[in-house]
């Protein structure tokens, strides 16, 4: 019987040491965070600035801290690479800095579940040394009617099997 990992004793879990940060006290290195809220306030801007802040240590994040060694590929099923081009020339030149030569911030456009993009997206991470993921957004990332439970289990499986701590954004739906 695979079962995956094998049990642990909680015994010998119960601080969670700050390690085990990405992003303190935002994102976990060994969970997913989800950002909710209505379209139009922020949230892709807040997850591209996480992303930057765990990428370089540069506090693009004022009052957050990035544990070091992070590298970020944004899978993005909503936005433009201009948008987000464009978002990024303007936090380095708000910050004052520049990226070093060779720099890379990754950004991939996507269709369809992410479910059927997780070979690909492994393939991407091992290639370019990922180790954090922005996902932008979930419901488009689950697929074809994401209020039913089966999407949003799927989602989460591919999240598990990619296996790397993920900044997700979700929307409202209309009306709500």
């Amino acid at each position: 019987l695979d079962i995956g990992e094998p049990p642990v004793n909680l015994l010998e879990f119960m601080d969670r040491p700050a390690s085990k940060w990405a992003l303190y006290p935002l994102v976990l290195d060994d969970q997913q965070t989800i950002i909710f809220g209505a379209g139009g306030t922020g949230k892709s801007l807040l997850a591209l600035a996480a992303m930057l802040t765990l990428e370089t240590g540069h506090p693009f994040l004022p009052g957050l801290e990035p544990a070091p060694g992070h590298h970020g590929l944004y899978l993005d099923w909503e936005a433009s690479r201009y948008e987000h081009g464009e978002r990024l020339k303007l936090f380095l030149q708000g910050a004052d800095t520049a990226l070093p030569s060779g720099f890379e911030v990754l950004h991939l456009t996507c269709a369809g579940a992410i479910g059927t993009l997780t070979d690909s997206i492994k393939r991407l991470i091992d290639d370019h040394g990922v180790t954090f993921m922005v996902i932008d957004s979930a419901g488009l990332a689950c697929g074809n009617e994401p209020e039913k439970s089966e999407m949003a289990l799927g989602f989460f499986d591919a999240i598990r099997r990619i296996g790397l701590p993920a900044l997700t954004i979700a929307h409202q739906t209309k009306g709500d």
